[in-house]
Order: structure tokens, then sequence, then C-alpha cells
């Protein structure tokens, strides 16, 4: 009977991996940045820009466009990254994107 549940349940959690891959798949995150499923869900950084982008992606709608960690030169021969920026009708929205835990 154990054994049943066992398989019942990883059926499901797989089933709901499929799922979740797919959706963020279609989004325009994946489309433009190609970071795959399991590294954003690894990646403690990344999966911070990916949750900035679900807040707002319904900004899409109304015309928005985003761009993912944009890198620009500096006057010293550097580079700066700017992790997401939402291109509106209404301005240039740069976000800045840090994902901490355990405070």
């Amino acid at each position: 009977m154990n054994i049943i549940i066992i398989i019942v349940s990883s059926i499901i959690t797989f089933l709901i991996f499929l799922y979740k891959k797919g959706q963020y798949e279609k989004g325009s995150y994946y489309k433009a940045t190609r970071n795959s499923f399991l590294f954003l869900e690894f990646n403690k950084g990344k999966h911070g820009e990916y949750l900035i982008y679900k807040e707002l992606k319904h900004f899409e709608n109304n015309g928005c466009k985003f761009l993912f960690n944009l890198y620009l030169p500096t006057k010293d021969g550097k580079t700066s990254e700017i992790d997401v920026l939402m291109i509106s009708h209404k301005g240039l929205f740069v976000i800045e994107s840090k994902n901490y835990g355990g405070w």
C-alpha cells in the first residue's frame, strides 16, 4: 500500500513539474533569457528576477516590453548590470533585483 502512495505522489509531483515548466517556457522571461526552468529553480538571483517579472507581466497586455540582464559600459571600462528594464509608453523603469532569505 505504501509503495502505491509513493508512486502516485511521484507521478503527481512530476506532472505538476511538467505543467509549471510548460507555463514558464511560454512566458517572455524564458524567451528573453533562455534560462532553463531547473536553472531558475536552483539559482536564487535569477529566481528573484523571475518573481519580479511574474508580478509585472500583466503590463505586457498594455504594450510594455521587458529586457533582462543588460550590461552597460562605464567610464572606467567596466560594466554595470540592469536586472530588469521595463519599457512602457510612460517611461523606462529600471529594476534591481535582490533575493535574500533566512533573516
